[in-house]
């Protein structure tokens, strides 16, 4: 049996937020609260078309754990035992009811200080789907033209030959659009003469790499932790080559200050300059920074063909300066290669 239902709410109040205010920062703090680990992606950019794009994500998995005490299906690999397995689902499941439950109630909140708010639900044995869309400031009450917004999607697939357990993926996103009138070329050279005087600190190490990936098939996908397409020249975007210069210090609290003050002079550098092209992501050295977090790799900020990435190993916390034309292509053993061309290594002696 199928329920489907649409709402539309309107109402005359709007509320003012910026990147660091937003509707959602309670609901963010809050989902935080009850797990750690969900923290949203903030990013503030101009995409060259006159306008700042302001966006808080936040990506949502929800994993049900078969056990055959519960559902007679055997626990996944990972899983010690039947009851450690039927202990996790356990936990799993009243996180996801708790933090499914507080966004719905805040959002069904938000809707009635909103322009305009829509709202779907759609349950099948199988599956199930929320949707929410929220305007704030709709600019005619077109989608494409509304100046603040907030959404949430959720869908659940059942676990493959499980009636019982379902996984779960949402996205709870925030966005405002800010005009600021003609887009110009970032100005690369005078950010890197902002940044260069921590790169070129006392202790700092650097080194060139090169990653080359212009033949997919001669390329195992366990040789990357992850493909991007950055910039796309001439149409073309299936292939790729990076290169550039890794900064990096042992880790250390210093070396955390390190690219600490990076972002700072980073984010203060692009704050004063929204009529640039750049996107500039937050929080990026913090997530790198989380304890036990090793061989993380995470944009900072992106320029199109220029990237700054921001880093960690088991040895090092790094800042890579990188140009790529086509598709970034990050080796899985990025921190110990000097080169790497089609799968071909050439590690570091």
């Amino acid at each position: 049996m199928k329920r489907f239902i649409t709402i539309i709410l309107s109402a005359i109040i709007a509320i003012n937020t910026s990147a660091q205010n937003t509707p959602l920062d309670n609901v963010f703090k809050q989902i935080k609260q009850i797990n750690d680990w969900y923290t949203p992606k903030r990013s503030i950019g101009n995409f060259g078309n006159g306008d700042l794009m302001i966006s808080n994500t936040l990506n949502l998995h929800f994993m049900q754990v078969c056990a055959k005490s519960i559902c007679g299906v055997t626990p996944v690999n990972g899983f010690e035992s039947d009851s450690i397995a039927a202990e996790f689902d356990s936990k799993n499941k009243k996180d996801s009811e708790k933090i499914l439950s507080l966004i719905r109630h805040n959002i069904d909140s938000l809707s009635t200080i909103s322009e305009s708010s829509y709202r779907t639900d759609l349950h099948t044995k199988e599956t199930d789907s929320i949707s929410y869309s929220l305007c704030f400031n709709c600019n005619g009450y077109s989608a494409e033209k509304a100046m603040e917004t907030v959404s949430f999607h959720y869908e659940t697939k059942q676990n493959l030959g499980c009636k019982i357990h379902k996984e779960g993926f949402g996205e709870l996103k925030y966005g405002k659009i800010e005009p600021v009138g003609e887009s110009k070329p970032f100005n690369l050279v005078d950010y890197m003469k902002t940044i260069m005087p921590e790169l070129e600190k006392k202790g700092v190490k650097m080194r060139q790499f090169k990653w080359v990936y212009d033949d997919p098939t001669a390329i195992k996908s366990e040789d990357y932790m992850y493909t991007e397409t950055l910039y796309m020249e001439d149409g073309e975007h299936t292939t790729g080559i990076t290169y550039g210069t890794m900064y990096y210090l042992p880790r250390s609290k210093k070396a955390a200050d390190w690219l600490l003050a990076i972002d700072s002079l980073t984010y203060n550098f692009v704050d004063a300059r929204h009529d640039q092209i750049f996107t500039y992501y937050f929080d990026i050295p913090l997530e790198v920074l989380r304890p036990g977090c090793l061989g993380r790799i995470n944009s900072m900020l992106n320029l199109n063909d220029t990237n700054i990435l921001v880093a960690c190993d088991e040895d090092n916390y790094y800042i890579l300066v990188t140009h790529t034309k086509g598709v970034l292509c990050v080796p899985t053993k990025w921190s110990k290669l000097k080169s790497f061309v089609n799968g071909k290594k050439e590690y570091l002696k």
